[in-house]
């Protein structure tokens, strides 16, 4: 997904989400090699400055900003809970379902996404990642 997210930056003109879709992109190469804090550390940052993005950039349109906003906010929530492990971190598993679903309407078209979907994308794979692992 990490992959699909850096042509989907790359085929837009947003220098400002294709920056944070390359960070997000690096977290997720980073797991692959194993090593898990800076991961974290990576995958944490830039999904706040995704939140962080859609909360006060000028120019958004409100369901965007919605949507990006509540996809990384949950995201970003999980991974602290389990790197810190919250003893309440197993529902953080459950609640994936919420940026997943908010995720899919944008990709479906019901929420209207213009800018940030490839950051959402990359995202929203690691919210299927956690809740698969919940799961399974």
């Amino acid at each position: 997904m990490a992959l699909v997210g850096l042509g989907m930056a790359l085929s837009k003109r947003d220098i400002v989400f294709t920056i944070t879709t390359f960070g997000l992109a690096a977290g997720a190469y980073i797991f692959i090699l194993g090593i898990q804090t800076i991961n974290i550390s990576f995958f944490v940052a830039f999904s706040l400055l995704t939140f962080l993005l859609a909360i006060g950039q000028k120019g958004i349109p409100a369901p965007n900003r919605l949507a990006l906003a509540l996809i990384s906010l949950f995201v970003i929530l999980a991974e602290v809970a389990f790197y810190q492990e919250w003893n309440s971190a197993h529902l953080f598993r459950y609640m994936m379902v919420i940026p997943l679903a908010v995720y899919f309407m944008a990709v479906m078209g019901t929420i209207r996404v213009e800018r940030g979907l490839a950051c959402a994308t990359i995202i929203a794979a690691d919210a299927l990642a956690i809740l698969i692992e919940g799961v399974v």
